[in-house]
Parts: C-alpha cells; sequence; structure tokens
C-alpha cells in the first residue's frame, strides 16, 4: 500500500511516474521464493549470469536481463523507461493504475492486484505513507 500512496502522490507531480511489480521468479527450489525483494537488481544491472544458483540459466532469464537493463538505463538517460519490444508502458495514474508486471513476457496490466488493493485500503495506516 505505501508503494500505491507513493505513486497516486507522485503521479500529480510534474515528470510522473511509472509503477512496476517484479513478476519473475527465482527457479530454485521449486519456485518456493517467487520474487523476493530487490530480485530484479541484477537483472536491472544485466548481471543474471552472477547469479544462476539462484536465477537459474534459462536463456528467458537472460533476455529478461537484457531487457530490463535497457529499461533501466533508458529511464536513466531520459527519465522514460519505455523501449522497443516491450508492450508501450504508460505513466501511472490513480484512473487506470498502469503497471508493467516484468516477467518473461512482460505486460503491463491496469490495477493488478486491485481486490487486495481495496481491501488494504479499508484498514487505518500510520506512518508516513499512511
Amino acid at each position: 500500500m505505501g508503494s500505491v500512496a507513493l505513486a497516486e502522490r507522485k503521479s500529480a507531480q510534474p515528470g510522473g511516474v511509472w509503477m512496476y511489480v517484479w513478476e519473475w521468479g527465482a527457479p530454485v527450489d521449486g519456485g518456493m521464493l517467487r520474487a523476493p525483494h530487490t530480485m530484479e537488481i541484477p537483472f536491472a544491472f544485466d548481471n543474471v549470469d552472477k547469479g544462476p544458483m539462484l536465477l537459474g540459466t534459462d536463456p528467458a532469464t537472460f533476455a529478461l536481463g537484457r531487457q530490463t537493463s535497457r529499461v533501466w538505463t533508458e529511464f536513466a538517460r531520459i527519465g522514460d523507461p519505455n523501449i522497443s519490444g516491450l508492450p508501450h508502458w504508460p505513466k501511472y495514474d490513480p484512473a487506470t493504475r498502469a503497471t508493467m508486471m516484468f516477467n518473461t513476457q512482460s505486460r503491463v496490466e491496469n490495477d493488478p492486484y486491485a481486490a487486495m488493493r481495496q481491501i488494504l485500503a479499508t484498514i487505518p495506516r500510520r506512518g508516513p505513507m499512511g
């Protein structure tokens, strides 16, 4: 919910914001780890080959690493993460909640996990994001 609140606030500012979910999961242990926090870092730096014990050696995984690195580089270079070979990634806004779902077949979804977001929004929150 903190990420959603932050994206909503940033979407109202000049420049906007893009939201993503790292959906690709580690293949080790039958996929039990799924996509733990920071899993996208070796992909963002195209260092997938450095972690075969966690990331595996599937060619599609290496392709995702190259693609992700291009996205992060393009965003750093011009402030827009859209690259060829990836579906158009609109800026996040509270009406559509466009979110890039990074996986071996990345895609944009509007309001992924909507039911969970709506349930969590009913819980009183305390702190800087709530």
